[in-house]
């Protein structure tokens, strides 16, 4: 059973669809704490992203989640070659018409308590 903040860890993990709960019980407990840390590490970087990244911010506003948007990224870097992660962005952005200096709106973050 977890207790206090590892409950509201789990329940953040949970609304922004990290599969955490799927990764209990495969058998190795060392299996375990790699996929945990795997999972962890993955929320850590999309919150980073989310929180530094505008042009990333513009995209998810266009698409309807997340894994969708890593779909077409996968998608273009199959066929393409980009210089860089902003000139990927860039690429993306053009292609929806968006102007970077467009407003953010970003969505707010569920609360630790």
């Amino acid at each position: 059973m977890l207790t206090g903040t590892k409950q509201s860890i789990k329940g953040i993990l949970e609304i922004k669809r990290y599969h955490f709960e799927h990764n209990f019980a495969h058998g190795e407990y060392c299996l375990y704490f790699l996929l945990a840390t795997l999972i962890l590490l993955a929320y850590m970087c999309h919150t980073l992203l989310d929180l530094m990244d505008d042009m990333l911010c513009l995209l998810l506003q266009k698409l309807p989640s997340r894994r969708r948007l890593f779909d077409y990224m996968k998608a273009l870097t199959t066929y393409f070659c980009f210089d860089s992660w902003q000139h990927l962005l860039n690429f993306m952005l053009e292609g929806w018409s968006c102007i970077p200096e467009s407003r953010i709106i970003r969505k707010p973050k569920p609360e630790i308590s």
